[in-house]
This record gives C-alpha cells, structure tokens and sequence, in this order.
C-alpha cells in the first residue's frame, strides 16, 4: 500500500481481518509506492507479479480480496494457476465489457501522447492535479464527503508524482485498453468467487449482473452508505461479509 493510506486501510480494515488471517497489503507495479518502470502494463503482466507473489512470499494457496480494474488480473491468475488460490471477493469490479475493449487505432495514440517526455508529462501533471484528484475522489471514491481528508488527498497526489510523474506510464497504458482484457469465459469457470458492490456506486446492480450471469455459482451482496472503496467507508460491514465467506 502507499504509506498514507495504506495507514487508512490498517486503520479501518486489515486489523479486523489479521486476528484470524495473516494479512498482504500490496501495490502492483506502477501503483502507489511501487516502482514506476516506463514500460508498457498489460493484464498478463499483472497476472504473472500476482502469481509470482503468491508463489515466493505467500507460499501457499490464498484468499484474495481484490478492488476494482485489479479483479480482471485476478481473475485470469486463477484461470492461468488455480491451485494458488482458494476463495476469491471481488469488490467493485469493472464492468466486463468495458474492460474487454482492446487497443484501437485512436487509444494508441492517447497512450502515445503520454509517453511523450516533455507534452506527456505535461498532460498528466494536468490530468493529477491536486483539484483534479480532489473532485475524482469525491465523486467516485467516497459517498461520505467527510471521509475525504487532507492526508488521503495528498497521499493520492505524492503517489500519483513518484518518480518524477512516472505514473504517466501506467495511466497511458490504461488509456491505451493495454490492461483490458476479455475475462468472460475465466468467469463461466470460477466456483470460488464472491462480489461485494456498493448501492451508491453508478451502475454497480447492472455491472454485477453481468457477472452472475455468466455464472449462476457466484454469490454477491450489496453494501448501502459506500462507494468504490467500502473496505474504508463501512469497515464493519465489509469485515463481517468477508469473514462470512471466508469461513
């Protein structure tokens, strides 16, 4: 986790969970306070760090929780390595047809563009602007505006310029669907797959739909009063439903 909020997720969260479970808290490559490499990140690059982690620190098969764009690279781990793994939550997960698109003619140039060394970084300091990233956060992180301090915002901005703006690499491989990939058949597969959405979130009952129709083994619950992240909004309620699935 970036050090500021990985403080929030230790506050709210992870302590409840490390009474009965040991407990990784990771950025991916790219992400937070990881490194920050100018390559181009594809979902397979994902799949294999992952994999890899389970492999050489976990060392044995794990449950995963997992947010958002990260539930597709999950998902095709499994698909890839299933005996690493043994029960799966996804929370908030993208919607399935959105992250099927692949690069195109045009979202190859945007990612172009933003590799560019001076016009790119120029863009997206821009784009992660402190009042940029205020109002992101605010209108798809948080349904409470109290939750939204200070600290978290600045921790967003320091770990969105680490390494001289070297998240523009990452953002421009996102633009360019390079992370994309179709996860519809992985999912007709899985029997270990769990969905927490939020009500408050644009779409989550559509987007997860689309999941339990592809597969009538996985389960889902809804949590009222968050957003994207009700790990950090509704600590409590998340705690008990991921116990709960976890037993």
């Amino acid at each position: 986790m970036s050090r500021g909020l990985g403080d929030v997720y230790k506050r709210q969260i992870v302590h409840r969970l490390e009474k009965k479970h040991t407990v990784y808290t990771i950025d991916l490559l790219g992400c937070g306070r990881s490194e920050k490499p100018g390559i181009t990140y594809t979902n397979f690059l994902y799949v294999q760090l992952i994999n890899n982690f389970i492999h050489d620190i976990v060392k044995e098969a794990a449950n995963i929780v997992v947010t958002g764009i990260s539930s597709s690279f999950v998902i095709m781990a499994q698909a890839i390595e299933p005996d690493n793994f043994k029960k799966i939550i996804l929370v908030n997960p993208s919607d399935i047809n959105i992250i099927k698109e692949m690069p195109t003619k045009e979202t190859k140039a945007a990612k172009t563009i933003l590799e560019i060394p001076i016009l790119g970084t120029f863009i997206y300091n821009l784009i992660m602007h402190h009042k940029r990233i205020r109002n992101y956060i605010e209108s798809k992180y948080f349904f409470k505006k109290t939750f939204l301090s200070s600290k978290l915002e600045d921790t967003y901005f320091e770990s969105a310029h680490k390494g001289n703006s070297a998240g523009k690499y990452l953002l421009a491989s996102t633009k360019g669907n390079y992370v994309n990939i179709d996860i519809t058949n992985a999912v007709k597969k899985v029997d270990n797959l769990y969905i927490i959405s939020s009500r408050e979130r644009n779409n989550a009952v559509a987007i997860t739909e689309k999941y339990l129709h592809l597969n009538k083994n996985i389960e889902a619950t809804y949590i009222s009063n968050s957003r994207y992240l009700p790990q950090l909004e509704t600590p409590d309620k998340f705690k008990d439903i991921v116990l709960m699935f976890l037993q």
